[in-house]
């Protein structure tokens, strides 16, 4: 697991090289993504029709295949993340806004659970309103995006740089 961070000034080209090692991933999720929402309306075809036409008595739903996310709550990446049990990667071309999310959603403790998903123990995710509950055993999400070396003191600030939670970003 690897929380990195490309660190430079604005203008510094930053986004440049991170977006050439990501591509490969993002069209990979493009071509998955595509498949999924063929799936999804196959799927739809299927529960449809009659039972004595299907193909199969019980469609099973599709799950979409992904390496990436950029924008998710924590309980949507545990579900993301329980759908591809070998890794997701969260990718932020400005860090700072993953920093800037924490706790958007509510008054918890999104820096511990970043944390405790570097140590890759074990998540649950238990919602009201949610069917079934989320396990992951041994998560492996990491992070990686660029900053501007001028936002660095904000990292800092409140209990990040006593928490560990700074020591786990690799600075490149």
């Amino acid at each position: 697991i690897l929380f990195m961070a490309l660190v430079g000034r604005p203008g510094a080209c930053k986004s440049h090289p991170l977006n050439f090692a990501i591509r490969p991933f993002t069209e990979l999720d493009g071509a998955a993504t595509r498949a999924y929402i063929k799936a999804c309306e196959e799927y739809e075809r299927q529960r449809e029709l009659p039972m004595k036409e299907r193909s199969e008595p019980h469609p099973v739903a599709p799950v979409c295949k992904r390496f990436l996310i950029s924008d998710a709550t924590p309980e949507a990446m545990l579900l993301i993340h329980s759908q591809n049990l070998r890794g997701i990667a969260m990718w932020n071309d400005e860090l700072a806004g993953w920093f800037k999310n924490f706790n958007r959603y509510n008054k918890g403790s999104d820096e511990e659970y970043w944390l405790k998903l570097f140590n890759a123990n074990p998540s649950f995710s238990d919602r009201k309103g949610v069917k079934n509950s989320v396990y992951i055993s041994r998560p492996f999400i990491s992070v990686v995006g660029t900053i501007q070396n001028g936002i660095l003191n904000e990292l800092a600030q409140g209990s990040r740089s006593s928490n560990g939670f700074i020591d786990r970003l690799l600075f490149v």
